[in-house]
């Protein structure tokens, strides 16, 4: 069959078109071969960059993101059960292995065990923490101000009043008195 050529192609009579000549890609600088005219990036780049735009747009659309994640997590339960034996055979650690770990590590951070411990409870009792006035210290207990705000007062101010965030029994004095400690620091 007789070779032709048109622009940066050539091809014969029936076979399909094949690039002569190279692309440099945009991101990397790298030579790599071109395969279509619109081709500004190397299949490395390419892939990086569709990484990244998949990023950006989940932080973008957070909600819409998760939503899609929980729809397909219930559509194949199947995969996501093999993907969890894959991960296990991985990485065979015993699981007395990792609490004997996470015991030690948790010896050496009291503090950071403290306040999640103290967060765990509050949303388990339907009173989560998503801002906190001070830091944790000796001898203080975590005050819910508002359902979303707390504040860290001594132990001894915080069972001076009973008080109750539901009901708002005593939420005005504790309060008060949580404020004026906190001025007073």
């Amino acid at each position: 069959m007789p070779l032709q050529s048109f622009g940066n192609f050539t091809f014969t009579s029936g076979v399909n078109l094949t690039k002569i000549g190279g692309l440099i890609c945009k991101r990397c600088g790298k030579e790599t071969e071109r395969h279509s005219n619109h081709q500004l990036h190397c299949p490395d780049c390419k892939k990086a960059i569709a990484c990244e735009r998949t990023r950006l747009w989940r932080l973008a659309h957070l909600e819409q993101a998760k939503e899609q994640v929980k729809k397909w997590t219930r559509e194949h339960p199947e995969r996501i059960q093999e993907m969890h034996r894959k991960s296990r055979l991985a990485h065979p650690e015993p699981q007395w292995l990792k609490a004997r770990r996470y015991r030690a590590w948790a010896k050496a951070h009291p503090n950071t065990i403290r306040y999640y411990e103290s967060k765990r409870k509050a949303k388990r009792r339907g009173m989560p923490i998503r801002f906190t006035l001070n830091s944790w210290f000796p001898n203080s207990h975590l005050h819910h101000l508002e359902t979303n705000i707390g504040i860290y007062i001594p132990n001894t101010l915080h069972d001076s009043v009973r008080h109750n965030l539901r009901t708002g029994k005593g939420m005005v004095q504790i309060n008060e008195a949580a404020a004026g400690w906190l001025g007073s620091r």
